[in-house]
């Protein structure tokens, strides 16, 4: 379910920085039992974006400081993207 997710993000076309090695590494290196614990606490997937997975509720994203600057748009893009596909699945 998670790798799939991640497989389904990757596929994507998103400009940020670092995003593709990140997921890959994640892919490479994770099993499904890692990938839960991993992002249950937070993955940076970016020099500044984070993703969470909470189970029963779905993935999260958000980037640092978003208390202050607010969460950029790509986050809210990212965030439906993964949801809508885990839903789906």
């Amino acid at each position: 379910m998670l790798r799939e997710s991640l497989i389904y993000l990757n596929s994507k076309d998103y400009q940020v920085h670092g995003l593709k090695k990140t997921i890959e590494n994640l892919l490479l290196t994770m099993d499904e039992d890692q990938l839960l614990h991993l992002l249950m606490e937070g993955v940076k997937i970016s020099t500044d974006i984070n993703l969470y997975f909470y189970p029963g509720a779905g993935f999260r994203c958000n980037n640092d400081y978003a208390e202050i600057y607010g969460n950029y748009p790509i986050c809210g893009n990212i965030e439906r993207a993964l949801n809508k596909n885990l839903v789906n699945s």
